[in-house]
């Protein structure tokens, strides 16, 4: 059974593959242009925001992307986890995200979850 994001996206895809249709070349190319200095301005805006980080709120990112809660975080690192919040409203507010989900994603994404492997020992869970 099709989900209905699955449709949505499906319908979506296939209106976007039929507006590009009518493109000319130079249209599409132009556009696929656009589309990639967007990406890379993305990415480079999410760089330097990552450049922004102290070690500290690399590892705690480190933590809450694995699964972490502020209070294992704070016994992980050995810091209150009052201190542990506050770490990681700053990593919020530095990478401009508002949850753990998000927190995931850029983490992986800017490969700050291989600064810190899984088998080096940052806690005792």
């Amino acid at each position: 059974m099709i989900s209905t994001h699955e449709t949505h996206y499906s319908e979506s895809f296939c209106l976007v593959r039929n507006m590009l249709d009518r493109l000319s070349w130079a249209e599409r190319e132009k556009l696929i242009y656009e589309i990639n200095a967007k990406h890379e301005s993305e990415q480079k805006k999410h760089r330097m925001k990552h450049t922004e980080l102290t070690n500290r709120e690399c590892q705690v990112l480190t933590l809450i992307a694995r699964g972490y809660t502020r209070k294992e975080v704070g016994k992980a690192l050995k810091i209150s986890h009052n201190t542990a919040s506050t770490h990681i409203s700053k990593i919020y507010e530095k990478l401009d995200i508002s949850t753990i989900a998000e927190a995931t994603h850029l983490a992986m994404k800017l490969g700050i979850l291989k600064l810190f492997p899984a088998s080096e020992n940052l806690s005792t869970r």
